[in-house]
């Protein structure tokens, strides 16, 4: 089981016995009686509601009365349900095969379940970097102190959103070894409820960014296995979190503005859609698309300068036109100048129709290249060579490349229209 094996991981980054590592972690996420938990564990003898007032030495004890020969979902979290049908629980691991495990197996699995990484949108994730699971544990302890504390009116059982934003600050510069509670609320913990405070899942791209940064040259890609893991069980299987194209996009975002981005700027330009990532289950330039390029790419009209939205598209295409990028973008620099030109060489309207209606409602390359042919006469430079060179680069770019370099053309010409 994939708790099983999480919990093992972490084990073996500790010098004493399962059995006292097992107790420190009980210390930590549970408490007397059951409303004061860092994690619910359903049906388990931590968290059932029908010992409010026991003490959590009761608790540990009647765990230890279990008979743990054949296990289940309350005594080894991730295990199927004991009787899924009148636990109206779905169960995932589930065989025909009699499987041999034990104590052992059950306090790891307790372990394990509590390393969840939660995700803004429901899904959860399991590392399997022992430096990543030994960070997770390390905040355990601080959720447990700002619990205990009620001035802080946090919320118990939201340890795996917990662990999303703690691991995200741990592994970011912001993180400065301060761990109060102002802190933490200004990274973006938390989030007032009716009930009190709520911890907020991390937005998986921005821990994809950050974990990018913590592992630098020394990975290019982690492999967490992603799912569910509660009444309703969901296992989706590994998801690859390739750090290729966040270097890519952030590389090419420093050089456009000259400035570096941080992890919630990274996830405010790119990677918006929790859904994406699932549908693939592998990060790609696909799922780190920005939400309004499609829409983008088939407007037929000129575009309204916006910076942020200028960077974050410009960006974005800049890096999806890879091996056609660097006589690319000098063609796109200079066409958008001289559409500037042309359009500014007049006060009649005419022109201006003729690009931002004319050229820039066309979506076909034969179309384009007609009417930058029909523009060019009416300037007064020789502009021959430049036609030459956008016809040359223009038919050896597929339909989907043409659509971004004609994207890119109304993105500069904007920006120019709008300084100029």
């Amino acid at each position: 089981m994939i708790t099983t094996d999480t919990g093992r991981i972490l084990y073996n980054t500790q010098k004493k016995s399962l059995e006292d590592f097992f107790k420190e972690c009980v210390h930590i996420l549970f408490d007397d009686g059951v409303n004061n938990n860092l994690i619910y564990c359903i049906n388990s003898p931590f968290s059932n509601a029908a010992f409010k007032n026991r003490s959590l030495a009761d608790h540990i004890a009647d765990y230890e009365s279990k008979d743990f020969e054949v296990l289940d979902d309350a005594i080894a979290p991730g295990f199927p349900a004991s009787d899924a049908k009148a636990l109206k629980a779905t169960s995932f691991g589930v065989s025909n095969i009699l499987m041999r495990n034990g104590k052992e197996d059950s306090m790891l699995a307790f372990i394990g379940y509590s390393l969840e990484v939660g995700m803004a949108g429901g899904q959860n994730l399991y590392f399997s970097e022992p430096e990543v699971l030994t960070i997770v544990f390390e905040g355990w302890k601080i959720y447990r102190q700002l619990l205990n504390n009620e001035s802080t009116n946090l919320q118990p059982n939201k340890l795996a959103s917990w662990n999303g934003q703690w691991l995200n600050y741990r592994l970011s510069n912001h993180f400065k070894g301060q761990t109060d509670f102002q802190t933490l609320d200004r990274e973006g913990f938390f989030k007032p409820d009716k009930k009190g405070v709520m911890v907020e899942p991390i937005y998986w791209s921005e821990l994809y960014f950050t974990l990018n940064k913590y592992f630098g040259k020394e990975l290019n890609k982690v492999t967490p296995s992603m799912g569910a893991i509660g009444q309703m069980k969901s296992t989706m299987g590994f998801l690859v979190l390739d750090f290729k194209y966040c270097r890519s996009l952030s590389k090419m975002y420093e050089h456009l503005t000259g400035k570096k981005l941080d992890s919630k700027e990274f996830r405010a330009l790119f990677g918006l859609s929790s859904m994406r990532i699932v549908d693939t289950m592998r990060v790609s330039m696909r799922t780190l698309q920005p939400p309004s390029l499609e829409k983008m790419l088939e407007m037929q009209k000129a575009y309204k300068y916006d910076e942020k939205n200028y960077f974050q598209l410009k960006t974005y295409l800049l890096v999806m036109l890879g091996t056609q990028l660097e006589k690319a973008q000098k063609l796109i620099e200079e066409t958008a100048k001289m559409l500037v030109e042309y359009r500014n060489s007049t006060n009649k309207t005419d022109r201006k129709n003729k690009v931002e209606k004319g050229l820039f409602g066309n979506n076909t390359k034969a179309n384009y290249i007609d009417t930058l042919c029909e523009i060019i006469p009416d300037l007064e430079g020789d502009y021959k060579n430049l036609i030459t060179e956008i016809q040359s680069v223009l038919l050896k770019l597929n339909k989907s490349d043409f659509k971004m370099f004609a994207l890119l053309v109304k993105l500069e010409y904007a920006k120019l229209e709008k300084f100029n």
